[in-house]
């Protein structure tokens, strides 16, 4: 993948033996098709404050983010 982040959630999903690319082109699309479970410390406490899909996540507004996970 084109940065860390997508190269680390395309090297799990093609596990137990295979490898995915992921070019920087279809990097949203590829995104858009994984579950939010997927990415990365993830756990069941913020996957509970989420949307489980991507596009909800971004349907999501700065005020609406911080009632869900807490102002920082």
């Amino acid at each position: 993948g084109p940065n860390y982040l997508v190269a680390r959630m395309a090297c799990a999903a093609a596990k137990p033996n295979g490898q995915l690319l992921v070019s920087p082109a279809k990097v949203a699309s590829w995104l858009a098709e994984q579950p939010l479970d997927r990415l990365p410390g993830m756990g069941p406490a913020l996957r509970q404050k989420l949307p489980p899909q991507w596009q909800r996540l971004g349907e999501l507004n700065l005020e609406a983010m911080s009632q869900r996970l807490g102002a920082q």
